[in-house]
């Protein structure tokens, strides 16, 4: 009894295993640059990129910062849901919670599919004060023309805000005198 509910158990799980949609793959969404430094005060853009897709339909993301840091100032659709012709439909959700904290994306392709490798969204902050802000993926979702998840992985960056270095004008003679 035991091995025919075990062997019906099996056949179930390969069949629902099979009718997963073939064309269906992972991706990764991806921080560029992963490194970056900035100076207070500064308005910087970070790239969301995506690896090679053949078959995108949407996308959501949301990526979390560090709101003590970072202001974010706007995020909007990158080339592959822009580029090649085609209507294309983008939405940013405000983070209404305190304090605002995340970066939220809809985006879709109207009419046709979107392709990768490239640049699916654009992030603008601007840096507010020195230290290290970490840019991490919270929200990945990217679907093909047939609404069939493409399985999203992510990969965040960080952002090291410097301050500025003053700079002061000396004759050499004052710098000899001020080095004693």
């Amino acid at each position: 009894m035991f091995r025919a509910q075990c062997a019906a158990l099996c056949l179930v799980l390969a069949a629902l295993t099979s009718c997963a949609a073939p064309g269906a793959r992972a991706a990764v969404l991806s921080i560029s640059p992963a490194d970056t430094t900035v100076q207070v005060g500064a308005t910087f853009t970070l790239r969301v990129t995506c690896d090679a897709v053949s078959d995108l339909k949407g996308m959501q993301t949301a990526w979390g910062y560090s709101a003590t840091r970072l202001q974010l100032v706007s995020m909007t659709a990158g080339n592959v849901f822009t580029d090649g012709g085609g209507a294309w439909f983008e939405h940013m959700i405000f983070d209404v919670s305190a304090p605002a904290d995340t970066a939220w994306l809809d985006v879709a392709k109207l009419n046709g599919t979107a392709q990768g490798p490239g640049v699916a969204a654009y992030v603008r902050f601007k840096a507010l004060v020195p230290g290290d802000a970490p840019v991490q993926c919270t929200l990945a979702e990217m679907r093909d023309s047939d609404n069939v998840s493409l399985l999203p992985g992510c990969s965040g960056g960080i952002v090291h805000v410097a301050a500025p270095t003053a700079i002061t004008r000396r004759s050499w003679g004052q710098l000899k005198i001020h080095a004693r």
